[in-house]
């Protein structure tokens, strides 16, 4: 009994130090606490394993106890108070259970292994995320050095285009001013020599110069009866000298070709006449509708008979495509190229059954080597113009051909005029007396400006013009 005491003082003793240090630890952990940090939530483990020592302690004192129902007297209070201080002591040690409790404390320390498990496996997972932060640090570090030394490549790049294109740029503004300073030189001859040809009494009438030559306001004509000719042999200024004064009148273009471009019809079509036009071509037929539309435009050919016909179409040369294969061969001997396709052709007789409705001035033929087949294709007692212009050699040269196609329009009572060089001019009978008008060349008595002249004036203008647009933005 004195030693159970003596272990009973022993063990009290203990476990009121025990008590004393944790509440002072407590004490000290409460009043070193940072408001500012972080509330976290720590496990003391040395705290939890020594709770746990000196719980197996007293269980282990309390089990070599004997059963209290087995005492009586000393022994049995003796048993009991024992008891009551173990129940007291075991509630001291676990704070919150009033009954002691062996197998929570088990399940208490298994928890703890379980909580220590998880902070290893925690510790190693935030070491490899430090590793893998690591490596991508690294390589970012690389791209980085990577990207620097390519900004840096593609900035030497970009500062080379940049002198090469200034060099560039300087050059061609030197170009460009050389072509204005020459271009500038150009226009003051031509508008120099137009000046010169407007001081003469061959000067524009303003009725008969086409609207889409501008006139400036010291250009405005001196005296009236100068002409701008557009037929490639002046055919429009020979047929003005016939009709001078009309103001109106009706021609038929049979291979009218291009609408401006070695037109016999333009300037009769500015002074306000209306015609016929005839082009197999299709896209001198679209050129031709959309610049005449007060003219009748037909897109097909004549011949002597309807029907469909081959027609040989130059590549290169439009105005020699022709519905004749002889005068084909005779360019594809030359070197031209042409194109075969099937296109419809019509009688003159239907055409003007169809379209005339009054008196023909002139008609004109230009169909490369087919013209009997026009001709014969002709009602020339019906519908009788007045004169007749047809290409009487064969294309680019001399070499008269009129001899396969005149007798047709002598023995149709017509009247030979002239002969240009190019081509042959027939009057009808009952107006012999136009004869005289159409005996004597196109001269400079004719009052007349070819119009290549004042295209070129103004291509001349429009690129002096354009030139000094470019300038005045790049500056």
């Amino acid at each position: 009994m004195a030693s159970l005491e003596v272990n009973v003082d022993k063990l009290m003793q203990g476990i009121r130090e025990e008590v004393r240090r944790k509440r002072g630890q407590h004490g000290m952990n409460v009043s070193k606490v940072n408001p500012a940090a972080e509330v976290r939530f720590t496990i003391d483990t040395m705290a939890i394993d020594e709770a746990l020592r000196n719980a197996e302690t007293v269980h282990s004192v309390g089990l070599s106890l004997p059963p209290m129902t087995r005492q009586s007297g000393i022994r049995r209070k003796v048993a009991m108070l024992i008891a009551r201080l173990f129940l007291r002591v075991a509630q001291i040690i676990t704070r919150d259970q009033r009954v002691f409790n062996h197998s929570s404390l088990t399940a208490l320390r298994a928890l703890h292994n379980s909580l220590k498990v998880l902070d290893e496996g925690l510790a190693a997972a935030r070491g490899e995320e430090a590793t893998r932060v690591q490596g991508l640090e690294q390589r970012l570090a690389a791209v980085r050095d990577e990207v620097g030394t390519r900004v840096q490549a593609l900035e030497y790049r970009l500062a080379a285009t940049r002198d090469e294109t200034g060099i560039r740029v300087q050059a061609l503004e030197q170009r460009l001013a050389e072509v204005q300073q020459g271009a500038a030189s150009r226009v003051q001859a031509l508008e120099q020599g137009l000046a010169a040809a407007r001081s003469c009494p061959y000067t524009f009438d303003g009725a008969t110069r086409p609207s889409h030559v501008p006139l400036r306001g010291d250009e405005t004509p001196q005296q009236p009866g100068a002409i701008i000719s557009y037929a490639q042999n002046r055919e429009d200024v020979l047929l003005h000298r016939v009709f001078p004064d009309r103001k109106t009148g009706f021609y038929i273009d049979v291979g009218a070709h291009d609408p401006e471009d070695c037109s016999v019809t333009k300037h009769f079509y500015d002074k306000g006449w209306h015609g016929i036009n005839i082009e197999p071509l299709s896209e001198m037929f679209r050129r031709l509708c959309a610049a005449r539309g007060c003219d009748i435009n037909l897109n097909c050919g004549l011949s002597n008979r309807e029907g469909i016909l081959t027609l040989y179409e130059s590549s290169r040369e439009l105005g020699l495509s022709t519905f004749s294969s002889t005068q084909m061969e005779t360019h594809r001997k030359a070197g031209f190229e042409f194109v075969e396709r099937q296109c419809p052709v019509t009688t003159l007789a239907n055409v003007c059954e169809r379209y005339v409705r009054g008196e023909i001035d002139f008609i004109s033929i230009d169909v490369e080597a087919h013209e009997r087949e026009v001709i014969e294709g002709g009602d020339w007692k019906r519908w009788r113009p007045r004169v007749i212009v047809i290409e009487a050699t064969k294309p680019y040269t001399n070499i008269l051909v009129h001899d396969r196609w005149e007798s047709l329009l002598l023995v149709e009572d017509y009247l030979f005029a002239t002969f240009d060089g190019i081509n042959r001019y027939y009057v009808r009978a009952e107006d012999r007396q136009l004869l005289p008008a159409l005996s004597i060349p196109v001269n400079v008595l004719d009052r007349y400006i070819p119009y290549e002249y004042l295209r070129q004036i103004e291509e001349m203008k429009a690129r002096i013009a354009a030139y000094e647009s470019n300038a005045s933005h790049k500056r």
